[in-house]
């Protein structure tokens, strides 16, 4: 495989991904050039992904010889509440990213990150999917990532150098407490240095999830880098373990490694129905492609990721 492009363009470089993604790229010999992360990387580029002036000004500038485009609207509650910004957002800049390329830097290779989320009621089937699932998302933010991917398939046929990823349910060290594996670590990270009562507030602990660590997910974008040019225009790759755990039981693990006994409380307003209680992917054909595979154990990410509330409640 080739090594990765040495200046590669991280957009929403200052999220939890983006930050990952940064740090490992930075160990490498790549130019990191970052959107959203001040002091993230070699560069950092005011860049706005609504803007299409914006994205072209940066492009033009940096000419980058390929994008990890991670800038998006993520929690599904955000995306919920103020759909308009999230299909602007997640679609509108998705395109002016594309057509930017297309225009500007017509070799530059682009990575865009969509969601396994996007595969909504065909997870009913229980069986890990594969890539060609159908799609048939079940939320706001699912369906700008599945309109976006849309969009991306079309500017391919015009000459637009992608792959689509759809990365399952990641966590880890630095993640927001507004997802449910960073909000018990945080929460139990508080009850230790007795910020909070001993209680650890839950919603619905039923669903199982197919859960990958945050450094896991990072390594796929590199393998993908690294062996762009030998990959077909517009492929599509789950990233995923293959393995569905229960909520339940990360939760227990998690409450294992606590230092003092907590109690879990059921939260009326933490609770949602999820309409899919199972989801997990086939990664066998990023395997193929790329090499990819998940290498952390799961009890290792927990407590990684439990650490870093911990030094965060210091």
């Amino acid at each position: 495989m080739t090594a990765a492009p040495r200046a590669v363009l991280i957009t929403g470089a200052g999220g939890f991904v983006g930050r990952h993604l940064a740090a490992a790229l930075a160990g490498r010999q790549a130019r990191v050039i970052s959107t959203g992360f001040p002091d993230g990387g070699d560069d950092d580029e005011p860049m706005d992904v609504t803007s299409a002036a914006s994205v072209r000004a940066t492009l033009d500038r940096v000419r980058p010889a390929a994008i990890v485009h991670l800038a998006g609207i993520t929690a599904k509650a955000t995306a919920d509440r103020d759909p308009d910004r999230a299909w602007d957002v997640n679609v509108n800049g998705t395109v002016n990213v594309a057509e930017a390329i297309l225009d500007l830097v017509p070799k530059c290779r682009l990575i865009f990150v969509s969601s396994s989320e996007v595969y909504g009621r065909s997870f009913a089937s229980g069986l890990p999917l594969a890539e060609t699932a159908p799609l048939s998302p079940m939320t706001t933010y699912a369906r700008t990532k599945a309109a976006a991917e849309e969009r991306i398939t079309t500017l391919c046929g015009r000459g637009l150098r992608a792959t689509r990823l759809r990365p399952f349910n990641h966590f880890g060290p630095g993640q927001r407490p507004d997802f449910a594996i960073a909000s018990f670590a945080n929460q139990i990270a508080r009850i230790e240095a007795g910020l909070q009562a001993p209680e650890l507030h839950v919603g619905d602990l039923s669903s199982a999830r197919d859960f990958l660590d945050v450094r896991d997910v990072v390594a796929a974008y590199l393998a993908v880098l690294d062996g762009f040019d030998t990959l077909p225009t517009n492929s599509v790759f789950n990233v995923a373990s293959g393995v569905a755990t229960p909520v339940q039981a990360i939760l227990d693990m998690l409450l294992g490694m606590a230092r003092r006994p907590i109690r879990v409380v059921a939260d009326a307003a933490r609770m949602r129905v999820d309409e899919v209680p199972v989801a997990r992917g086939d990664a066998s054909a990023l395997t193929r492609a790329a090499g990819w595979k998940p290498v952390r154990a799961l009890a290792d990410s927990l407590r990684d990721t439990l650490d870093f509330f911990r030094s965060a409640a210091a």
